[in-house]
């Protein structure tokens, strides 16, 4: 039963506010009044988002200590300390003090897809730059983030005439691990992104029915003098990124302003620009509301001057 009631909430939600839980208790426990941090009394609870403050960059550290000290209590059948009003207003006292501005990563557009598939791609390509080009281009065009793109295996992909299918086992907006399709379409270009992950998997020798995630780390072989695919274990976060900005930097870009979300951004962006509907945009996305969908946009010129130029004027 435990388990059960733990599972109730994504693996990463519940790592996070264990994790914000415990930092609680290890400030509870400098101090000997405090007999008690489950329950735990709204003065003290009050005290430790007024220590918080004194240090967070972002009410957001305030929030997610909150949100902890509530799923603790609403785990153990206690009455919720963060509900009473002198903690909601040290809450709201954080959104004041501590709000800044979100400094989002620059989204990726199309001149810079086919300055990346100049300089990576070609009849001589090597795994190496295939297996970057790939990440890439699933990404922006299946507006994928790095966990739905990392976690794809080869049995995940069908190939159709005119597309490519990918089920996405799991998402961060899948909640019930329903599974969810992405189509992309074949295109008559050479930096096509199906051609690009055909050439891709031919190239790492990776049988398209296998249970192998598509992506993995790298190892070189000095009697090949080439490189070839490790063991059956999905490339990490880390590594991904270094290798984008990696590749970015090659082309003349300042990383630092780009990131793995880059590519969900942008192509959501590029599809919106060019008409796209919300609606399509949604399903192609995995997004559940405009408002999560929007966040993601980025109106070019010629479509927020629409705005003004549509005032009868």
């Amino acid at each position: 039963m435990k388990n059960s009631v733990i599972d109730s909430k994504a693996r990463n939600t519940t790592v996070k506010y264990a994790y914000s839980f415990k930092r609680f208790v290890v400030w509870s426990e400098k101090y000997t009044e405090i007999k008690s941090v489950l329950p735990a009394n709204e003065i003290y609870v009050s005290l430790y988002l007024q220590y918080l403050m004194q240090s967070a960059k972002h009410y957001s550290t305030i929030e997610a200590a909150c949100y902890a000290i509530k799923w603790a209590h609403s785990l153990a059948g206690f009455e919720d300390p963060c509900a009473s009003d002198i903690v909601k207003c040290i809450v709201e006292a954080s959104k004041r003090k501590l709000n800044r501005p979100i400094q989002k990563k620059e989204p990726m557009n199309a001149n810079i897809m086919l300055s990346l598939f100049k300089k990576f791609g070609g009849a001589n390509s090597s795994l190496k730059n295939l297996r970057l080009l790939a990440m890439c281009f699933l990404a922006y065009s299946g507006f994928l983030r790095y966990s739905e793109l990392c976690q794809i295996r080869a049995k995940n992909i069908t190939f159709g005439n005119d597309h490519i299918d990918i089920y996405i086992e799991s998402s961060k907006t899948d909640c019930y691990r329903k599974g969810k399709n992405v189509l992309i379409a074949k295109l008559d270009q050479a930096h096509c992104p199906v051609r690009i992950l055909s050439d891709y998997l031919d190239k790492a020798k990776i049988d398209r029915s296998s249970d192998d995630f598509v992506f993995r780390a790298l190892s070189y072989c000095k009697s090949t003098n080439n490189c070839k695919l490790r063991k059956n274990i999905q490339l990490s976060y880390t590594r991904t990124r270094e290798i984008v900005k990696g590749a970015l930097s090659e082309i003349g870009l300042n990383a630092r302003i780009f990131g793995t979300h880059s590519f969900r951004a942008g192509g959501c962006s590029a599809a919106s620009n060019s008409g796209v509907s919300d609606r399509l945009l949604k399903i192609h996305g995995r997004w559940k509301s405009d408002i999560a969908k929007d966040s993601y946009i980025s109106d070019n010129l010629k479509k927020r001057l629409l705005v003004s130029k549509s005032l009868g004027l």
